[in-house]
């Protein structure tokens, strides 16, 4: 067991993309499940949509530091905003959902919600804009629509599922934006 512990500390210590899918992970399901507690009111919806856009910059900002040329400080805040941003937009489409739960509505909604992370944080990333909110507009869409199936009742199964697809496809479009970006340098 121990080596095992061993093998994934050293995985952890040389593995961006590790690090960002556990940060994704962590930081969708968190804020996700902050955001879900009551739509009973604006405020409400106001307060769990900057809580959500807080904790998936928080954690994203976590697997960041030291990895890549970004200016971390701003991180978290352009990540709010695009939380906040892609929450308000995709409002429009919440409340069908909710009285409807059909899985195109929630397509709809993560495409809305990542494609708003994505235009705020493209800010900061610099190269190519597109890929990077293209990336988010995917992963946010896939991300939706796994959270909303249900696979095991009471069990998050599909959140874990679609933030970790989500933290999949971004973090390779990361990797793969910076690889080409040191190329050219």
């Amino acid at each position: 067991m121990s080596n095992l512990v061993e093998r994934f500390r050293e995985k952890w210590r040389h593995s961006f993309l590790l690090r960002w899918v556990l940060a994704n992970v962590a930081g969708w399901t968190v804020g996700l499940s902050l955001s879900t507690i009551s739509i009973n009111s604006w405020f409400v919806i106001l307060v769990a949509s900057l809580m959500f856009g807080a904790v998936v910059g928080a954690a994203q900002r976590f697997a960041l530091q030291g990895q890549l040329p970004i200016r971390l400080e701003q991180w978290l805040q352009y990540s709010l905003y695009g939380g906040l941003a892609g929450v308000g937009v995709s409002f429009i489409l919440i409340i069908p959902y909710l009285l409807s739960g059909d899985k195109l509505l929630a397509l709809g909604i993560g495409a809305i919600i990542g494609t708003s992370i994505g235009i705020w944080q493209s800010a900061l990333i610099g190269g190519s804009a597109r890929l990077w909110i293209g990336a988010n507009l995917i992963g946010g869409a896939l991300c939706a629509l796994l959270t909303s199936l249900q696979f095991i009742r009471g069990l998050p199964v599909g959140l874990l599922l679609g933030a970790a697809v989500y933290g999949y496809i971004t973090g390779v479009t990361l990797q793969k934006m910076y690889s080409e970006a040191s190329k050219n340098d």
